[in-house]
């Protein structure tokens, strides 16, 4: 009796730790790997304010205020505000705004249903030209004649170091 019993729980010990362990396959569950987090100030779909950067089209990306002129850029579906999300750099737009450097941080999102696959800036780049040249059109156009200039992307050691500043 005491050997059927003792064999139970060795079988039932044996399956509960099995079922916490994640597959080989990489299967379980999501876990961000990510260190970097945006707290999403204005959602896709949404106008900044004259302190950011006064808009006349409403923005393409969600966008978290990381320092006084350094501004997270999230591509992806429209967050809420408020959300705090992981994400990636993979490069930085930087523009000059009446003589104050701005810098938008490029970040893809650290989830499991990432949009971009992209590991880096310069992969980015070369596939996804239309959206490169789609945001620098969408900063162009909110510019004002005279009032913006120098604009640039960078790629992610560049963004990598403006975030090492931020923190």
């Amino acid at each position: 009796m005491t050997i059927k019993y003792i064999s139970i729980c060795l079988l039932i010990m044996t399956i509960l730790s099995a079922c916490q362990q994640k597959p080989a396959d990489g299967s379980g569950p999501y876990e961000p790997i990510s260190e970097f987090e945006l707290k999403i100030d204005y959602p896709s779909g949404s106008l900044l304010p004259d302190s950011v950067m006064k808009t006349k089209v409403p923005t393409i990306f969600n966008i978290g205020r990381l320092n006084d002129n350094v501004y997270g850029m999230l591509l992806g579906p429209a967050a809420s505000k408020g959300d705090k999300l992981k994400y990636i750099p993979i490069g930085v737009y930087n523009f000059t705004l009446d003589s104050t450097l701005m810098s938008f941080v490029l970040c893809k999102p650290d989830d499991e249903y990432e949009l971009i696959k992209a590991a880096n800036y310069n992969e980015w780049s070369m596939s996804e030209i239309r959206y490169k040249s789609l945001i620098d059109s969408w900063f162009k156009t909110n510019c004002e004649l005279n009032v913006c200039s120098q604009h640039e992307w960078a790629n992610d050691l560049k963004a990598l170091r403006i975030l090492e500043q931020v923190q």
